[in-house]
């Protein structure tokens, strides 16, 4: 399915929704226009086995504040308005790296971060700064690349780096639950075994390990 070109004709749209409901796989296209739609607000597509196809100016809609689906979109960094950003895929490329979490400081809810074993040191996974991410209250850090790609074994069978890289993670204070899939580290981070730990979660009630 293909949106119109003409789409940015619509330039007072606010929210964007499509439910394929249970049809199976399907592909949304959004044209180059799409991304002309500054006022855009929320885009929604509630369907796991949806593909998107969308514009690299996607990052020009800087009153964007939710998107439930699993884009991933390029400099979402920029994005500095956004409140729901349910997944992060980190990328060896510019535009999809760690940092771009940065500035989201406004997101709440549950974030999900996939392909940490690509982040190489501590201070990379400090750029995200999720200690500055204070309402979201729900966090799942994902070691799983090494499982699928032969491009990371340097650092992902290195079980030092995966402890340095989870020590940079530290959670926000207020979250109550966390999970974390698939970590090989050397030894747990100090956030989560001391309780004088300035940054520690302080409220966190469930803690799920996946090895």
């Amino acid at each position: 399915m293909s949106l119109p070109a003409s789409v940015d004709r619509m330039k007072h749209l606010r929210c964007l929704g499509f439910d394929f409901g249970f049809s199976g796989y399907r592909k949304l296209i959004l044209p180059s226009t799409f991304s002309k739609l500054y006022h855009m607000q929320t885009i929604d597509v509630n369907e796991y086995w949806t593909e998107v196809s969308y514009p690299e100016g996607m990052a020009n809609l800087i009153h964007l504040r939710h998107i439930t689906s699993w884009l991933r979109l390029h400099n979402v960094g920029r994005l500095t308005s956004l409140q729901t950003l349910p997944y992060f895929y980190v990328k060896e490329e510019q535009g999809y790296e760690l940092k771009q979490l940065k500035h989201l400081n406004k997101l709440k809810g549950a974030l999900t971060i996939f392909d940490l074993d690509i982040v190489r040191s501590k201070e990379e996974a400090l750029e995200a700064q999720l200690t500055r991410k204070e309402r979201v209250t729900e966090l799942r850090l994902r070691f799983s690349s090494c499982y699928w790609s032969l491009q990371h074994l340097d650092t992902c069978n290195d079980p030092d780096v995966a402890a340095e890289v989870l020590e940079g993670l530290c959670p926000p204070k207020d979250l109550v639950d966390l999970t974390i899939q698939f970590y090989k580290g050397s030894r747990y981070p100090s956030w989560m075994l001391s309780r004088q730990h300035p940054d520690a979660p302080k409220c966190l009630q469930k803690l799920k390990l996946y090895f």
